[in-house]
């Protein structure tokens, strides 16, 4: 389908999107991956993917000086994409020779990796559902995003799965696929809001969407403004 869809340049659609299975990049950085410079031809490609559904672009409101970023960044939308090309496709020839012996999903390199690659973009893919369970659908929001910015000279790197900007406040949401989440997620969290560049004016409020078992010592410490369980997120339990 993908070949059909692209007909002559499907390859190199496809060289992108490999590129981009390991997370979101700049074109710059797809660029530099590729061994190519970046030129507007690319740009074109990464269009093509974004109307097909298999790219997703994000800009954002840089929440320090409150502008629009100039770095736009791509990631696959696509959660099949992503597990074909980070699963499937380097066992192709010997799942058509007939020579791969498939035991478990758990079992593949990666899969845990793969797995809180895939939960992230079911987030990110459900924010009006997110919005909903932080209460915000009468506030209105600026930005909504995830956020990364490189470490250089002397500042600190800091990259957050989503930001969400309102006129007062900044919403830091973790995204943490897990079988044990403990209070390592605080002090993570904690390391990001401290490398945040934000608007003092602005209040921080960090959020906790997950899927794993959470420690109640995590719910106990208050530090999280919103805890939100994937049941919860995406209509399987019957909380409000």
């Amino acid at each position: 389908m993908f070949d059909e869809l692209y007909d002559s340049g499907a390859g190199e659609r496809k060289n992108v999107l490999e590129t981009l299975s390991e997370g979101a990049m700049t074109v710059s950085e797809i660029a530099k991956k590729l061994g190519r410079s970046r030129n507007g031809h690319l740009a074109e490609v990464l269009k093509d993917l974004s109307q097909g559904g298999f790219v997703a672009a994000e800009r954002g409101i840089n929440p320090e000086t409150g502008e629009l970023r100039q770095e736009i960044r791509y990631r696959i939308c696509d959660n099949y994409a992503r597990f074909y090309l980070r699963t499937i496709l380097p066992r192709r020839d010997m799942i058509e020779n007939g020579a791969y012996r498939f035991e478990s999903l758990e079992q593949l390199p990666g899969w845990n990796s793969i797995l809180g690659l895939q939960f992230e973009n079911m987030v990110l893919g459900a924010l009006p559902a997110l919005v909903h369970k932080l209460h915000l659908e009468k506030t209105r929001i600026v930005s909504m995003s995830p956020f990364r910015r490189f470490p250089h000279d002397h500042v600190r790197g800091c990259q957050i799965d989503c930001l969400i900007q309102t006129k007062r406040s900044l919403y830091v949401v973790e995204i943490k696929r897990r079988m044990e989440i403990g209070m390592e997620v605080v002090a993570e969290v904690e390391r990001k809001i401290e490398a945040l560049p934000h608007n003092e004016r602005l209040s921080v409020r960090p959020v906790l969407v997950y899927d794993g078992h959470l420690s109640p010592l995590v719910t106990d410490e208050n530090f999280f403004a919103a805890i939100i369980s994937a049941e919860e997120l995406f209509g399987l339990s019957n909380d409000d």
